[in-house]
């Protein structure tokens, strides 16, 4: 990668130095040809859009002059926040957040069989529903969505250690670790770094009241989740989406672009993850606390998951996992006022006073 990143760069320098761009449109902005090419734009003062596919189908996100995977929607968030959602934008998200749970809208079917069942979990897994129950949801190791995210521990793998000594020490509590279905479920793509792997090579023998949910295993997150007092994330979507169904508090362990908005519980330093552990394992659950989460999530959801998000069906389509291709009937498409979001993202990325995450709310550009 050290040997590859530096062809890469010399090759952005050559290129930006032949070409002299005035605006570039780049992938992720994370991945090294990419980081390379960030190096040599910044360097020589020329601005930058980064874009992904997005989480819905057919859609992009896009960043300005950061790279795109850190989300950062901070400016208008700070709207957001503060606006109530309308009938009609809470039956689309409820709409959504229904299909998330199936896995119909994605291209990669995490769950081609699901157990819902909650005494089918509860038997599987040996729960003891007397004590209160603490669920663990896993990122990929190798995804970007962990990249440079570490806060208050060193890796992910540091942060589950650390939570399962948290849990040996507490037998009066339950931590169930659900790892990442991805793990094993994308289409030629096993992950080989395995995270039930490295807990049972750590911790070869686990005490009875901690519990492992394999990739491969269709026990529900979501029923796990309802049984649960709280969730513990690294940087899954999990520790938004989840508070936004129900209003559980989720406890976040790393840098990601929902902590920090009023509905989590942020793990600043290693030791405040025992710190709200225990708090809220003691916590009756207060019906007026966990509303104002749910509302709260359920606003940031909305502005993430259909205002962050651009729809170009009329441009392109998902025909498989990063796989498009162009459904242009003719070029007159691409041409200004043919299309809404289109018209925003170069406009935005044309506006030297757009910075971060481009989203429709608040616009960002009307002419």
């Amino acid at each position: 990668f050290v040997f590859s990143t530096i062809v890469a760069y010399r090759g952005a320098e050559e290129a930006v130095k032949k070409l002299k761009p005035e605006l570039a449109f780049l992938l992720n902005g994370l991945f090294f040809p990419e980081r390379a090419l960030r190096v040599v734009l910044e360097r020589e003062n020329i601005p930058y859009t980064t874009y992904e596919r997005g989480r819905r189908r057919d859609t992009l996100i896009f960043s300005k002059g950061e790279a795109v995977v850190d989300h950062n929607l901070n400016a208008a968030w700070k709207d957001a926040a503060k606006i109530a959602l309308t009938s009609a934008e809470e039956s689309r998200l409820d709409q959504y957040l229904g299909v998330r749970e199936t896995g119909k809208d994605f291209i990669d079917n995490f769950w081609p069989e699901v157990v819902k069942e909650e005494k089918a979990l509860v038997d599987a897994l040996g729960l003891d529903l007397a004590k209160p129950v603490f669920s663990l949801f896993t990122n990929l190791t190798w995804d970007t969505a962990v990249f440079g995210k570490n806060k208050a521990f060193s890796s992910m793998k540091d942060w589950i250690a650390q939570a399962i000594r948290v849990f040996s020490a507490r037998p009066d509590l339950q931590l169930v670790i659900r790892v990442h279905p991805a793990e094993v479920r994308i289409e030629k793509q096993a992950t080989r770094e395995r995270i039930a792997d490295f807990i049972r090579g750590t911790f070869p023998k686990l005490p009875a009241n901690i519990k492992i949910v394999n990739s491969d295993s269709p026990l529900s997150s979501y029923t796990l989740a309802n049984l649960s007092k709280a969730i513990l994330v690294y940087t899954t979507t999990l520790g938004m989406e989840l508070p936004a169904r129900t209003g559980i508090a989720s406890i976040v362990s790393g840098i990601v672009h929902y902590s920090g908005k009023g509905f989590t519980f942020d793990v600043e330093i290693a030791v405040d993850l025992e710190k709200h552990v225990a708090a809220l394992a003691s916590e009756e659950p207060g019906a007026k606390a966990r509303q104002a989460r749910r509302e709260l999530a359920r606003r940031y959801l909305n502005l993430f998951y259909f205002k962050y998000h651009y729809d170009f069906s009329p441009v392109l389509t998902e025909t498989g996992k990063n796989r498009f291709k162009l459904a242009l009937a003719d070029t007159r498409t691409l041409e200004p006022s043919s299309n809404e979001d289109l018209d925003e993202v170069v406009l935005s990325s044309l506006d030297p006073a757009v910075k971060g995450s481009l989203a429709h709310f608040p616009r960002q550009r009307r002419t």
